[in-house]
């Protein structure tokens, strides 16, 4: 059976369903991955069809309006998607016909705001994916994404206020309803919607909706609705044959583990400055460290006594090496750390960042977050020590990575995946 995975965003968006695409491969399927074009190269460098379709979205988030929205300018984010957001809801929807033409069955990730419409216009069976547990509401806890939502509403404000704040994941079709209402015309052939639709639902029901995350995490919706199945992080086993450079190698040999501080895909409009705040917020700790540069975060020159730079390593071999992790909090780097039993800090830009430190901050492996834009080199050293001299936020993330270890997203993934398309 040929099975079609859409998605669109940043590398975060795309590595979570290429491991699933690896999987199902593996398992006998035919899949291809429909994401932004600048990922063709090394999906298929793991074996797996790819289709390329919508915006380069490093160059999104380098746009001097969002990089203005990261460091705590509102009107930033407005005038950043304005200016491209258009672009955005085509891709999304192009996405979604691509990928009905290309499998026997979809998997879409909720940005695919036009998969539900194709799912309704083709029969193609189809299946809402999300690496967050964000597409049906539950009082247990706040929506995880919406940057505006995070702002206010990452932690847990209980039953009611939890339940509430997932109301806005109709906000994803419901700023350019026009746009889609045409497309369902005219494109698909249907009638306009009567109502803005929840995720994942569709004018004949909703379906099947798989979270690929640690229930010991998010604790799975609760049994009011047996479409949603929660089944563990998807993880990608990039260079299985990977060590560190003899350069790292010594590095982490001369001393106490490192904490690791990197911010992937998020920039600031001075990466100098923001490099000097990390720096002396090192150099004020005391501690050794290990930076990743990421698309344009941190701007570091040449290795010094303390501090080593890389521009790459797969987290999940290099978290194990080091004594605490500090990053913007984004969903792949936050489970790499929590799988690796590492303390975590998050400096917080925008989108589910907040939400991720929050859950961490209530399972005892962090002591929360702090906004980018705010950081100073003082707050960041204090964060250091507390993580790195805090012996209950390792004896924590020991024993949630050993809960975590029985989980397998991949696997489980592909085993509800086959039992709902009956293969």
């Amino acid at each position: 059976m040929k099975i079609s995975i859409a998605t669109q965003g940043s590398r975060g968006d795309v590595q979570p369903y290429l491991a699933l695409a690896i999987a199902l491969k593996a398992a006998g399927f035919e899949p291809t991955l429909v994401a932004p074009p600048n990922f063709q190269e090394w999906v298929e460098g793991f074996g797996i069809r790819f289709i390329g379709v919508g915006p380069d979205y490093s160059e999104v988030l380098a746009s001097d309006a969002i990089r203005r929205w990261l460091e705590g300018k509102p009107g930033g984010l407005l005038e950043g998607w304005r200016g491209r957001l258009g672009e955005m809801v085509d891709a999304a929807l192009e996405s979604a016909i691509v990928a009905a033409e290309n499998g026997d069955a979809i998997l879409y990730d909720m940005k695919i705001i036009g998969a539900p419409d194709v799912a309704e216009a083709t029969g193609k069976p189809t299946i809402c994916i999300s690496y967050l547990p964000n597409t049906t509401p539950t009082p247990s806890f706040p929506v995880p994404m919406f940057p505006l939502m995070q702002m206010f509403f990452a932690e847990n404000h209980g039953p009611f206020v939890n339940s509430m704040t997932h109301v806005s994941g109709r906000l994803l079709r419901s700023f350019p309803i026009g746009h889609v209402q045409k497309w369902r015309r005219e494109e698909l052939g249907l009638k306009s919607e009567l109502f803005f639709p929840r995720m994942a639902q569709t004018t004949k029901g909703f379906l099947p909706r798989l979270h690929f995350v640690s229930r010991h995490i998010a604790p799975p919706i609760d049994d009011r609705d047996d479409g949603v199945h929660t089944l563990g992080f998807l993880n990608l086993e990039e260079e299985r044959d990977w060590s560190p450079s003899e350069e790292l190698n010594a590095f982490l040999s001369e001393g106490e583990p490192p904490v690791f501080i990197g911010f992937g895909s998020m920039s600031t409009s001075d990466p100098e400055r923001f490099t000097k705040t990390i720096l002396e917020g090192v150099r004020l700790s005391g501690a050794r460290a290990v930076l990743g540069t990421g698309w344009g975060g941190l701007n570091v020159g040449t290795n010094s006594k303390n501090v080593h730079v890389i521009d790459y390593a797969p987290y999940r071999k290099l978290f194990p090496k080091m004594g605490a992790v500090i990053s913007h909090g984004g969903t792949g780097t936050t489970a790499d750390a929590l799988q690796a039993g590492k303390p975590k800090f998050v400096c917080a830009f925008s989108f589910d960042q907040p939400w991720w430190a929050a859950r961490m901050k209530d399972l005892g492996v962090s002591p929360g977050s702090e906004w980018a834009h705010k950081l100073t080199p003082e707050s960041l050293a204090q964060k250091i020590r507390i993580l790195l001299d805090t012996e209950e936020y390792h004896s924590n993330g020991a024993a949630l990575a050993e809960k975590m270890r029985a989980e397998d997203g991949a696997r489980d993934g592909v085993a509800c995946i086959k039992k709902l398309l009956n293969a």
